[in-house]
């Protein structure tokens, strides 16, 4: 400025206040210049205004009574210049408070660096209680940034909807970019958890060892849904890939609910209950009443028309690896390479077989089964073992007898003192089984037991949140027009 040395305050003709400087920008009613602004006539201070009070008081107050075609500002704050040297900050607006809020619970009192509230009526149109925007197109702007340094559950950025029905959102993010992330967490410890999420009014869990996300809720804990229904790929619920998989991941083209990837186990189920279905309850209560690693099923207007439980305690602590309606196949090439199904015998009783040859010797011949074999079979009265003989020489025939646990011997009849060689074959049933904790697995004493049936089901009521004029806010944001500097907000007031 050009005033004297010791000039302080200048007062126009026309109504305006200039402190510290001798010409006022454009719609200036009072204006303080502090050390270090162009038109500043003295170093008196950087801090241009400052507003103290007392208790129950207010530091500084705006308010705007804008016109319907404006944009009215309680408060404005910018910071000019053209960089911010490194290990610094360029704030525009600062909001500090130093009290200790008192009480607890209901009772407690909030102390608040910056507090925006917005009391629009009703409609369509957004209604912004604070509004935070970067306009830089390149780095790491932050629209709105919040930090905390209480280590006692501290919040950086707390969103609040209190409405009690509606589609009111605590916190809303938004991006078009195809790589932008709308709402990103990051937990920078070790062991830390990205984000944490609860419903149904519930206290969130998560793991200590971290994770990027952990969900909590009542009936359901995580809710995933993919929506394409496009022939080249439809939609997957959720993916999950283990072991930092870094190779290329796969989805089925007809979609799917759950797809897991891993290096070593891309799926894994653990039931940590010891329930067992009721033999004498075949209801479909009972498969509910099972405890099994995993079940499937396929549907047909909610009626199941195929189920299989895997890794299942059935009727009475009876383990089983599969079980479910169908047949047990394998898959194999025929003579033109083309991929046929092959089917395995199934029997009503639990069945261990074996085979294998001998030669009679002078009419004949004793067996003894492989030790392995013997352990796991069971060989009594009410579970003979069952040997099959194929002679593969001319002889006068031959009998079986005693019979064990452990062999058999092979004798011709009518006293013959044949040396030809056969083919035999064992089945026997399988040994009762203790499991780790101590209840009996008994194989031996099933035969066309109970099956469970497909568990019961409880149906969900699926709710969509549409994408509406009424809750698109990218539409809305836009709408805000902030100035660059000052000189263009003196334009806009003319």
């Amino acid at each position: 400025g050009s005033g004297a040395t010791n000039e302080r305050m200048r007062v126009l003709a026309t109504g305006p206040a200039v402190y510290n400087s001798t010409t006022p920008f454009a719609g200036d009613v009072f204006s303080v210049y502090g050390t270090g602004y162009t038109g500043a006539i003295n170093a008196l201070g950087t801090f241009a205004v400052n507003g103290y009070v007392g208790a129950n008081g207010i530091g500084v107050y705006g308010e705007s009574n804008s016109a319907t075609t404006n944009t009215g500002y309680g408060v404005w704050g910018t910071l000019l210049g053209t960089q911010t040297p490194a290990n610094s900050a360029s704030i525009g607006v600062l909001g500090s408070n130093n009290t200790a809020p008192q009480g607890a619970g209901v009772t407690a009192a909030t102390a608040y660096g910056v507090y925006g509230q917005a009391t629009g009526a009703a409609g369509t149109a957004l209604t912004v209680g604070t509004f935070g925007r970067a306009f830089s197109t390149s780095g790491s702007a932050y629209g709105v940034y919040g930090v905390t340094n209480s280590n006692a559950g501290g919040i950086g950025v707390v969103g609040l909807a209190t409405a009690t029905s509606g589609a009111a959102t605590g916190v809303y993010g938004q991006t078009a970019s195809a790589t932008g992330l709308a709402v990103r967490g990051v937990n920078t410890h070790a062991s830390g958890t990205g984000g944490l999420f609860s419903g149904n009014n519930l206290g969130g869990s998560y793991l200590t060892i971290g994770s990027g996300a952990a969900a909590t809720g009542d009936r359901v804990g995580l809710y995933a849904l993919g929506t394409s229904t496009a022939a080249a790929g439809q939609g997957v619920g959720v993916v999950g890939v283990g072991n930092n998989s870094t190779t290329t991941i796969y989805i089925p083209t007809t979609g799917a609910g759950v797809v897991g990837v891993g290096q070593y186990y891309g799926v894994m189920g653990f039931a940590t209950t010891t329930v067992n279905t009721d033999p004498l309850n075949n209801n479909g209560a009972n498969g509910t009443s099972a405890s099994a690693g995993g079940y499937f099923e396929v549907q047909s207007g909610g009626t199941a028309q195929t189920w299989a439980y895997v890794a299942v305690r059935d009727n009475t602590a009876t383990l089983r690896k599969i079980i479910g309606p169908g047949t047990v196949n394998t898959i194999v090439p025929d003579v033109n390479g083309k991929l046929v199904t092959m089917s395995a015998p199934e029997a009503p009783e639990n069945f261990f077989q074996d085979y294998g040859t001998g030669q009679l010797v002078n009419g004949r011949a004793h067996i003894t089964l492989d030790p392995i074999f013997a352990k796991n079979i069971v060989v009594n009265q009410e579970h003979p073992l069952r040997v099959f003989i194929q002679l593969e020489g001319d002889c006068k025939g031959v009998y079986v007898t005693n019979k064990t646990q452990y062999g058999f011997d092979v004798i011709e009849l009518n006293g013959g003192t044949s040396n030809v060689p056969f083919t035999w074959m064992v089945t026997a049933n399988r040994a009762d089984e203790v499991n780790p904790d101590g209840t009996i697995a008994k194989y031996s004493a099933e035969r066309f037991v109970p099956a469970p049936l497909p568990v019961s089901k409880n149906k969900l009521e699926v709710k969509e949140v549409p994408r509406t004029p009424e809750s698109d806010y990218e539409v809305k944001v836009p709408n805000v027009s902030v100035p660059a500097t000052k000189e263009e907000l003196a334009k806009n007031n003319k």
